[in-house]
C-alpha cells in the first residue's frame, strides 16, 4: 500500500465546518498515537454509502 491510508468517512447530519475540523483532528491525533498510522481523510455526505441488507464491503478496490 502506497502511503497515506485514504479514508472515506461519513460525517452525521448537521455537522460542518469548524465541529467537522475539531472531530478530525481528533481522529488523526487518535489513530497516530494508537495505530501509528496518520491516515488521509475524506468526509462523505451523510448517507453517502449504499446501505444494504447483506455483507457490507468495507474496502473499495481502487486498483486494476
Amino acid at each position: 500500500m502506497t502511503p497515506p491510508l485514504k479514508l472515506k468517512i461519513e460525517h452525521g447530519e448537521g455537522i460542518a465546518g469548524e465541529a467537522l475540523a475539531r472531530l478530525e483532528s481528533e481522529l488523526l491525533e487518535a489513530m497516530r498515537a494508537q495505530l501509528r498510522v496518520t491516515p488521509a481523510i475524506t468526509w462523505l455526505a451523510p448517507n453517502s454509502f449504499e446501505r444494504t441488507g447483506k455483507k457490507t464491503q468495507f474496502f473499495e478496490r481502487t486498483y486494476l
